[in-house]
């Protein structure tokens, strides 16, 4: 019989019923006519691109085509063979910042401070107008960066940044919770409060004096944010971390349909959100989100609506925490040091740590009658590994989806082994049997079912 494999990272509060996971792998639908549905496939790898030997990465963006990272307090420009500049200005703090351009002038908000580079002349400095009055987020949008902070938001002047004018101002009108969050989405400017989002239009002005948006009649929805990072925009639409730890898109009409699992908001549950960050990268037609919290990393892929999980060596988190597109690839920051690694699919390890990948499958029952699992065999790529590297799966069992049993290893071939057989034998009476694999070599991951030889036992 054929099983079915993990596809979703799906543990609940009964992990006896299912711990069903996937780790460092995500699914792909399988062309018509292949063995299986379904492929399983190694999540992407990090390549080092560049290194500013700074602290951890703060944000990332693209100016024109070309990188600029904010590296623990620098800011950097990083060019298309991963030379570094020297520090192109300070920027205090450790949080993630928020960063927008107009293709010239780079803003960098770090709450409350805001600081600009100016790529034309090469000039860094710190907004001290006199009518900034600190903010958390910016955005640029229709010829003027729009900033928010907890109790409004405010302009620069239109087709600039500067003179900040206190009459460009305004707050949020549905509802009196502070603002957390903005975004731009499809020409609109999408407030996120404590427990509340509204949309915002921009209007034709009489005069310089007057504000350039005005909020949509009925463009409201009781749902706020989480906190400031945890916000992307992602398949055409906005993507959110909600105040109660839902995950949502921006659907029609304003409505935020939730695409998070019981799982997922079970895995949340015990996680800080205010301090909740999103990135977003696509690669090979999977646009996908990471949301990272202090419990883990959690990916959705828009392409097949399935989430996974990432972790990197040694911790239970994914090491990634910003993320921009340039120079034709994604390039994600690190949380850890000042590395910029590019993600490759065809790379199976991290900036050279072990990326291992990990798959929990639903488990294996017959109701409530014991069963005898004669053979497990992977149908997976084979011959993967080099000349004198034999990869190896490792296979653990269990009984209730939480305790593991020792492992039991396997080779995937060495280069050129295609009919080489990945199976394990005499595995043991059960009622109920979780099955686990795990990969640590840096070789190809695909599998694409497993296939058992169970004899159901008397009763």
């Amino acid at each position: 019989m054929r099983l079915q494999i993990a596809l979703n990272s799906a543990r609940g509060r009964a992990q006896s019923l299912t711990s069903e996971r996937l780790v460092n792998m995500f699914a792909e639908k399988a062309p018509e006519g292949a063995e299986a549905p379904v492929t399983v496939h190694g999540a992407p790898g990090m390549v080092t691109f560049a290194d500013t030997a700074g602290g951890a990465c703060r944000g990332l963006r693209s100016v024109s085509g070309v990188m600029y990272a904010v590296n623990g307090t620098n800011l950097y420009r990083i060019g298309s063979d991963g030379t570094a500049s020297a520090s192109l200005g300070t920027v205090p703090g450790t949080a993630l910042v928020s960063m927008d351009t107009d293709g010239d002038i780079l803003v960098v908000v770090t709450n409350p401070d805001a600081y600009t580079y100016t790529v034309s002349t090469a000039t860094f400095a710190q907004i001290v107008d006199a009518a900034y009055g600190g903010a958390h987020s910016v955005i640029w949008m229709n010829q003027m960066f729009i900033f928010a902070s907890a109790t409004g938001h405010f302009v620069g002047a239109t087709g600039g940044l500067l003179p900040f004018d206190p009459l460009l101002a305004a707050s949020a009108e549905y509802a009196p919770d502070d603002i957390v969050g903005i975004a731009r989405d499809h020409n609109e400017f999408l407030i996120y409060g404590q427990s509340t989002l509204e949309s915002w239009q921009i209007v034709t002005v009489a005069s310089a004096t007057d504000y350039p948006l005005e909020a949509i009649s009925g463009a409201i929805a009781e749902k706020g944010l989480a906190g400031p990072r945890a916000i992307v925009q992602l398949d055409n639409t906005t993507v959110w971390l909600d105040q109660h730890g839902i995950v949502r898109r921006l659907a029609g009409g304003y409505v935020p349909e939730r695409i998070s699992t019981e799982a997922i908001e079970h895995q949340l549950s015990s996680a800080t959100l205010s301090t909740a960050e999103m990135l977003v990268y696509v690669i090979e037609g999977h646009e996908c989100f990471a949301l990272n919290t202090d419990v883990g990393t959690y990916v959705w892929d828009a392409n097949t609506r399935l989430w996974h999980e990432r972790e990197s060596y040694g911790v239970s988190r994914w090491k990634a925490q910003c993320s921009v597109f340039a120079y034709g690839a994604w390039y994600v920051g690190s949380n850890a040091d000042g590395v910029i690694s590019r993600l490759d699919l065809d790379t199976h390890d991290e900036n050279g740590d072990e990326l291992i990948a990990s798959m929990v499958f639903p488990p294996i029952v017959f109701g409530r009658d014991r069963f005898t699992v004669n053979m497990l065999e992977l149908a997976c790529d084979v011959g993967v590994g080099s000349v004198s590297v034999d990869p190896v799966v490792q296979l653990r069992l269990s009984r209730d989806g939480q305790d593991w049993g020792n492992g039991l290893q396997r080779g995937l071939g060495k280069s050129g082994e295609r009919t080489k057989r990945v199976n394990w034998s005499r595995l043991g009476q059960w009622e109920k049997c979780h099955v686990r694999l795990d990969i640590s070599d840096a070789y190809r991951r695909a599998i694409y079912a497993v296939y058992a030889d169970i004899t159901q036992d008397d009763r």
